[in-house]
């Protein structure tokens, strides 16, 4: 018997809520079938990885997949250490500066910029 393909994984570029899953910058998931996948893709929000699973990072906690160490540390100290607020806030301005640094958005993709 043929063996089925394993479904494409994708990174998450900006961190989001999907499918009432938080998902942080740097996770890898598989897509559920959401409605606004396509632009979620479009957007810059995620892209497909082309990383093989023996080359990601493992939250240990939670089984989260990583495309790097970075990513999951950061994972790990914002979702699985009790953080002061001021900390819990200290922690996700610095995600999202290194996140705007390092993955715009497309914003040239809207339909507002389309038209």
């Amino acid at each position: 018997m043929a063996k089925k393909a394993a479904a494409p994984l994708f990174l998450v570029r900006r961190p989001m809520g999907y499918m009432g899953q938080q998902l942080d910058w740097g996770q890898v998931f598989p897509l559920a079938g959401s409605p606004n996948d396509a632009k979620l893709i479009r957007l810059g929000y995620i892209r497909e990885c082309d990383l093989g699973e023996s080359e990601l990072a493992i939250c240990p906690e939670c089984g989260g997949r990583f495309t790097g160490h970075d990513a999951k540390i950061d994972h790990v100290r914002l979702r699985h250490r009790q953080l002061t607020a001021q900390q819990e806030e200290e922690m996700e301005e610095r995600i999202e500066r290194k996140v705007e640094q390092a993955s715009p958005l497309y914003l040239d993709q809207t339909i507002a910029s389309r038209r």
